[in-house]
């Protein structure tokens, strides 16, 4: 499919590609050496109180990784930021192409759903790949600098990953199996972010404001979660949150992510369906 290596080249061959994975890898940095310098600070109580007492795993990598930990500002950032990080890489280039009818073009040696497949397909892994590299990263240092532990479920006030916690058993069980289950879903939400923000090309043709609109709506999302009384609402609604192993305020809910990721994914999906139908108009 030359059609697709084009769009993989430009998607990646790009500033805009290596910029944000640049930023996003080095908060993971951060985050795995704060990880790391937090534990030194505690390290001695394990020199000098019995582990009848307390517990040893609490000092382990799969506590400090990003995608459980709850104690570094990085952390905190590195979520905040990666639907962004992930949208600017590709998002945009369908409506660059639009405004300088170079869309035109590439369809007359195609068709308008092949070009947006293309388009999608280059946004899907590029979007992937921004979470996937520091992520994958962070784990890697992490593991590096502190003990593969698994951790103790009688500890899990100091794991903040309890029973209602999505994938709470392979954390307690099978910790890389958890880690690698939250890599896939950052991965994949990114992905879906990704071509879901490419879909309002169409209607937002400013590439700044195509990647800021749907981004600050998130920060809308979150508020309104912070605004509804916790009697009225058992898990996290924002993907700030619940992208994260950890729960800070309420547990994941699968249901909900599935149902999230199902939304990002008909978007894209159903633009390319209006387009089929009713043809590609600039």
């Amino acid at each position: 499919m030359p059609g697709l290596k084009a769009e993989l080249s430009k998607a990646f061959v790009s500033k805009w590609f290596a910029l944000p994975c640049c930023i996003a890898t080095a908060i993971a940095i951060v985050a795995a050496i704060g990880g790391y310098l937090d534990d030194a600070k505690g390290a001695y109580a394990l020199d000098y109180i019995s582990t009848k007492w307390f517990d040893y795993t609490i000092s382990s990598c799969f506590k400090y990784n990003i995608l459980a930990d709850f104690t570094q500002p990085a952390s905190d950032i590195f979520f905040i930021l990666l639907p962004l990080l992930c949208s600017i890489p590709f998002s945009w280039t369908l409506a660059d192409e639009l405004s300088s009818g170079f869309a035109s073009n590439s369809i007359l040696k195609s068709n308008p759903t092949m070009y947006l497949k293309n388009k999608y397909l280059a946004a899907l892994v590029a979007g992937g790949c921004i979470a996937a590299i520091p992520i994958i990263v962070n784990c890697i240092l992490c593991a590096c600098l502190l003990p593969a532990r698994t951790p103790d479920v009688t500890s899990s006030i100091y794991f903040a990953v309890f029973d209602d916690n999505l994938f709470s058993y392979f954390f307690y069980n099978c910790p890389i199996a958890f880690d690698a289950l939250f890599l896939v879903l950052n991965v994949v939400f990114c992905a879906c972010w990704s071509a879901f923000v490419m879909s309002f090309s169409f209607v937002v043709r400013r590439p700044a404001l195509l990647v800021g609109l749907p981004y600050c709506a998130l920060f809308l999302l979150k508020a309104i979660e912070d605004a509804i009384p916790s009697d009225f609402i058992s898990f996290e609604l924002s993907p700030f949150l619940f992208l994260r192993g950890c729960a800070l305020s309420h547990s994941q809910s699968g249901m909900y992510i599935l149902l999230t990721l199902l939304v990002l994914c008909l978007v894209p999906l159903a633009t390319m369906h209006y387009v089929s139908r009713r043809g590609f108009h600039e």
